[in-house]
């Protein structure tokens, strides 16, 4: 029996890529907390996401509690931590994926 279930348990963690295993990853905004870096981070929302003008990153900021915004997809993870501190230190809160 030992046998049947050490295989399987191989396999199921084979299938999912481990953070080391992955090369590229998406930077999500899921919250903010410094209202007195609203338009700091709006700024910085911007700058990181081209396609947003300024409006659009503030209705992204103000909605991402409900809709987390992704700033950047397939970046490298060296990138992703930069992005992470850069958003950071202005009270956003950042998950990768």
């Amino acid at each position: 029996m030992a046998q049947s279930s050490a295989p399987g348990s191989t396999t199921s963690a084979a299938a999912q890529p481990t953070e080391e295993e992955k090369k590229e990853f998406c930077v999500k905004l899921v919250g903010w907390t410094d209202a007195t870096q609203k338009v700091a981070l709006t700024r910085e929302l911007k700058k990181h996401s081209p396609q947003l003008n300024l409006v659009q990153a503030k209705k992204c900021l103000d909605n991402c509690s409900t809709t987390p915004h992704i700033v950047k997809e397939n970046i490298p993870i060296q990138e992703a931590e930069k992005l992470k501190s850069e958003l950071s230190a202005l009270g956003a809160t950042v998950v990768f994926e």
